[in-house]
């Protein structure tokens, strides 16, 4: 379906003259993997009214989509399993993060922020073979990942400090948290493979 609809999108745009016919896979991969993100976007944030967690959404949206971005790590198979997977990924955030503010103290969401952070801090960008980056693009996204890992280890835990509300700090561990299992399941494959 996502591919039907890419196609239909490039085909109009090169009808147009907007795009050479021979850019038009490069813009059925872009429309399918813009439209698989939109979808997610959309389903997440329909989950977060249904749950009345507008804030996770938010907070998901900035924390794990951002740090993913350049940090990399496991990635679906299909578009329809990356969907599921990502709805899956923000229910656990909720969840995880219910069960931090119920612990009435913001020391094991910091402790999860910290260590989730070292964990990305250190391993970013994860290489995927389907996914080659240049040696360029590899630096740059270690460095834009490490920065945001350092803005979100300190505004996160300030913000909830300041307004005296945990839900920041919970959401936002609980996120880095989810981006950091997804940089260590690829690495733990690769040591597999290694052995066999």
């Amino acid at each position: 379906m996502l591919e039907k609809a890419a196609t239909i999108l490039t085909e109009f745009m090169y009808k147009k003259g907007v795009i050479l016919s021979s850019k038009r896979p490069v813009f059925i991969y872009g429309f399918q993997l813009a439209l698989s993100t939109f979808c997610s976007l959309i389903s997440v944030i329909f989950v977060a009214i249904i749950l009345d967690r507008p804030l996770s959404a938010l907070i998901f949206f900035i924390v794990f989509f951002w740090v993913r971005l350049f940090s990399g790590g496991f990635h679906a198979s299909s578009y329809l399993k990356c969907f599921i997977l990502t709805n899956a990924i923000y229910l656990l955030v909720v969840l995880l993060s219910e069960i931090l503010i119920m612990t009435s103290s913001i020391f094991p969401a910091l402790l999860i922020q910290i260590v989730s952070g070292i964990v990305v801090f250190l391993l970013s960008p994860i290489r995927h073979k389907n996914h080659p980056l240049s040696e360029t693009v590899y630096i740059r996204n270690q460095k834009v990942a490490r920065w945001l890992v350092v803005v979100f280890e300190l505004f996160f835990p300030c913000i909830s400090f300041l307004t005296n509300n945990f839900l920041w700090i919970a959401y936002s561990s609980a996120s880095l948290m989810a981006v950091a299992v997804l940089m260590i399941v690829p690495k733990i494959k690769e040591r597999r493979n290694k052995y066999e």
